[in-house]
């Protein structure tokens, strides 16, 4: 089984929180369409990071498949990791694809582009942030009386 994985995150720096995002195909069906929101993770690359493993993840553990295509628009992880520094969690994710004979290929997708589920999952993504920044003013306010 061949299964493709877009990745994307969006942050806010002055709540440092993030909204990590995954939508996986099989078949060219959507399986899977994820958003998580985690708090303290530093910066926007280390939520691509966290979105990228976290899809990679989700991709090793179906059923029969033999080759991942996973897409994000944030350069730098393909850069780092054809450079061989160091991304822990996802150097560790993809040695243990490799290690079980699972293709992986890593493609970079313009953001904001004509690519349509680079867009789903951008928009879902955003969305997602406006409402927890929206949660987190509203809650700020029932405090501060």
């Amino acid at each position: 089984m061949i299964v493709e994985v877009y990745t994307d995150a969006s942050y806010s720096e002055k709540l440092d929180i993030a909204t990590c995002g995954i939508l996986v195909l099989m078949d060219k069906k959507v399986i899977k369409h994820e958003v998580t929101a985690i708090l303290g993770l530093g910066s926007i690359s280390n939520a691509e990071i966290w979105s990228v493993t976290h899809g990679l993840q989700y991709c090793f553990m179906a059923k029969d498949v033999y080759k991942i295509y996973a897409y994000t628009d944030h350069k730098a992880i393909l850069t780092r990791v054809k450079k061989k520094l160091r991304y822990k969690d996802l150097d560790d994710t993809m040695e243990m694809i490799a290690d079980w004979g699972i293709s992986l290929k890593l493609i970079h997708v313009y953001a904001h582009r004509s690519n349509y589920y680079n867009n789903i999952i951008d928009q879902s993504c955003r969305k997602e942030l406006r409402k927890y920044v929206q949660k987190f003013r509203e809650n700020k306010q029932v405090f501060s009386r």
